[in-house]
């Protein structure tokens, strides 16, 4: 008999991952499940016995496919946190990266006043977006 808890499922999506030699399987699998499971990474381990959907599992099922296939999981998720905020993502842009949250700071650092900034293809717009509400 097959249970469809939480706990159990996540347990064979971060196996599934690290089979497929994904690097560090159990943080991407519990990044994927939380995501599509509307929960934050801890309650994952607060909701063990949670049993899951069809529908749930199916989401699941693809999304780890998907990130063992190669996906980034900014683009599976659709979503990057950056600069303590969320932006959509796709497979048309790029994917924000940690070089680009220092660039952004070097930016607030140096800019004065007077100045004005175009963010010319801009993708995911993290970057305009982010200088635009800092410096509002």
């Amino acid at each position: 008999m097959s249970s469809n808890t939480l706990i159990e499922i996540l347990r064979k999506g971060e196996a599934f991952l690290a089979q497929k030699l994904v690097a560090s399987p159990r943080l991407e699998a519990q990044l994927i499940f939380a995501h599509f499971l509307n929960l934050r990474r801890i309650d994952l381990f607060l909701q063990p016995d949670r049993p899951l959907n069809p529908i749930e599992l199916e989401t699941l099922r693809e999304a780890l496919k998907k990130k063992a296939a190669g996906f980034p999981t900014a683009h599976i998720l659709g979503v990057k946190d950056f600069y303590e905020r969320t932006f959509s993502v796709s497979a048309d842009v790029l994917i924000p990266r940690p070089e680009t949250e220092e660039l952004v700071e070097h930016v607030l650092k140096e800019i004065k006043e007077t100045m004005h900034i175009a963010d010319l293809g801009a993708g995911s717009g993290c970057i305009g977006l982010t200088l635009a509400l800092e410096l509002k």
